[in-house]
């Protein structure tokens, strides 16, 4: 007569219970399961999952022999957000010495500048090269700055968009 042996020791129930745990394992990597979402203040938020199967087999040729097999598999993530701020916008006026790129430093459009010693200059590049002038000129003045121009050079001035 066959003695009772443990439940490990039999093929068919050591492979119900590995199919448990890799039924469990799958639905908690591909997200199914019940979910329970905790979200952190700030740019981290943590998601947590659990999944639990259970499966009951009575192995054939061992009447009243039954066994289960229960896995639960728990899985967290974490997931941090990096927020980038956007640049401030382009100045709508200058009180510095200084060469200003359009668009980046400041706005494109008119200006009034004022100061008596004043010197400006509307460039084409930042080369320092005569040829990067387009236009220029000393005291105050009105002057047009074009989405084109590519610098803005002020010495001694004070401008405000009009």
């Amino acid at each position: 007569m066959k003695r009772p042996g443990h439940w490990y020791t039999s093929r068919v129930a050591v492979a119900v219970a590995a199919g448990v745990v890799g039924l469990a394992v799958g639905a908690s990597a591909g997200g199914g399961g019940s979910s329970s979402g905790v979200a952190a203040a700030g740019p981290t938020t943590t998601a947590t999952t659990t999944v639990t199967a259970t499966k009951a087999v009575t192995q054939p040729g061992a009447p009243g022999a039954t066994v289960t097999a229960t896995a639960t598999v728990e899985t967290t993530r974490t997931v941090k957000t990096t927020v980038t701020a956007k640049p401030a916008p382009p100045a709508a006026a200058i009180e510095e010495d200084g060469i200003y790129e359009i668009g980046v430093d400041l706005q494109a459009g008119t200006y009034r500048g004022t100061g008596s010693t004043c010197y400006w200059a509307r460039l084409s590049n930042a080369s320092g090269d005569l040829e990067a002038i387009v236009a220029n000129g000393n005291g105050p003045a009105i002057v047009t700055i074009a989405k084109s121009d590519k610098y803005f050079e002020s010495r001694r001035c004070t401008w405000t968009r009009r």
